[in-house]
């Protein structure tokens, strides 16, 4: 944890970290981008990899803190505009 961390808390290795993907549904509740997330999900999951999808009602940077805190080394970040324009923050 000395060597891997910043000002926001530990940064994982991939190797031990407790997920291996940060799923930020940045508008849950929104009819794309919960789509966009449901397919994203399932396509993470069907290759083996362990997800978090954070659907919460928090505002954004509340799920930005907790996804750092827990330190995961990949977040996939998905919102309106986003999907509006066919992309996800990564």
């Amino acid at each position: 944890i000395e060597a891997s961390h910043d000002d926001n808390g530990i940064i994982w290795p991939e190797a031990v970290a407790p997920f291996d993907i940060g799923l930020i549904n940045m508008k849950a509740g929104d009819a794309d981008c919960d789509r966009i997330c449901d397919e994203l999900h399932a396509a993470f999951v069907a290759v083996g990899k362990d997800v978090l999808y954070d659907d919460t009602d928090q505002r954004p940077g509340g799920k930005f803190a907790t996804a750092d805190l827990i330190g995961l080394p990949w977040q996939v970040i998905v919102g309106p505009r986003g999907v509006a324009a066919g992309e996800v923050e990564i």
